[in-house]
């Protein structure tokens, strides 16, 4: 039995290296299906900005670095959710 869900969620997330700093990447959730073993399976797509953080700052320097640099990552997230509900929703803009 093929069971699934089918909507889309985005998201902002962080992923930290053995270095400490931080790497921005896009989650593309779509949903959940079941398979034909009847295990859960989440469909998810990434998309890795090629952005970092600091993950311990210690400088003025590096705090302001990582609000730029988080504030540029949620203006990406910003406009790919709108391109996503644009497309979703076959909105043309003018």
């Amino acid at each position: 039995m093929y069971k699934s869900t089918s909507y889309i969620k985005i998201s902002l997330k962080k992923k930290k290296f053995s270095s400490g700093k931080l790497s921005l990447y896009v989650e593309y959730y779509k949903g959940s299906y079941i398979d034909t073993n009847d295990t859960k399976k989440h469909k998810r797509d990434f998309e890795y900005l090629k952005m970092y953080l600091h993950g311990d700052p210690k400088s003025r320097e590096e705090k302001k670095e990582n609000k730029e640099t988080l504030s540029l990552a949620e203006n990406i997230l910003s406009i790919t959710q709108a391109d996503v509900f644009k497309e979703k929703y076959h909105v043309k803009m003018l």
